[in-house]
């Protein structure tokens, strides 16, 4: 929350006191656990890197306020070194276009006697650690059964 503190003569030159700034511990743990994880959404099937956590409002039709954090993500694609990346098409220089980001919920704020934690990015973050444990496992395997005589890709390659 800011709060602006009011000016006088020796608060002007100060930047130090111009703003009280009152950070929400909250906002800040999850915006650390979050920004910069990739995730896999099976549902779209397509790969995503949290880029902000963001608070957001949606007024219900009854006049009731549905309050979120959000993790606003943007959607990866592996480059030839099979790191994961923004793709170009998604980038103003070195700006994600607005209408490149995804969110997703992480917390439901809108009761603040029961909080409660949505774990649907927390699987989807394990869900891309396994795909990319399994590939990295498939990759192994292939080279492993490559250095074996008479097995393996190159045997295949070999064969007519």
């Amino acid at each position: 929350m800011l709060h602006h503190a009011p000016p006088c003569s020796a608060s002007l030159f100060n930047p130090n006191t111009q703003w009280d700034i009152d950070d929400d511990d909250d906002l800040v743990e999850i915006t650390d656990k979050y920004v910069g994880e990739i995730f896999y959404d099976y549902d779209e099937g397509e790969t995503y890197r949290v880029v902000d956590v963001q608070y957001d409002e949606k007024k219900k039709k009854d006049g009731s306020v549905l309050c979120y954090y959000l993790a606003a993500s943007v959607e990866l694609v592996q480059d030839d070194n099979g790191k994961w990346v923004i793709p170009p098409t998604s980038l103003v220089g070195d700006i994600i276009k607005e209408d490149c980001l995804v969110s997703y919920h992480l917390v439901d704020l809108s009761d603040p006697e029961d909080i409660k934690l949505l774990d649907d990015v927390d699987k989807m973050i394990a869900a891309h650690k396994e795909r990319t444990e399994e590939a990295a496992g498939d990759v192994e395997s292939a080279t492993a059964a490559g250095a074996e005589p008479g097995g393996g890709v190159q045997a295949k390659k070999r064969r007519k």
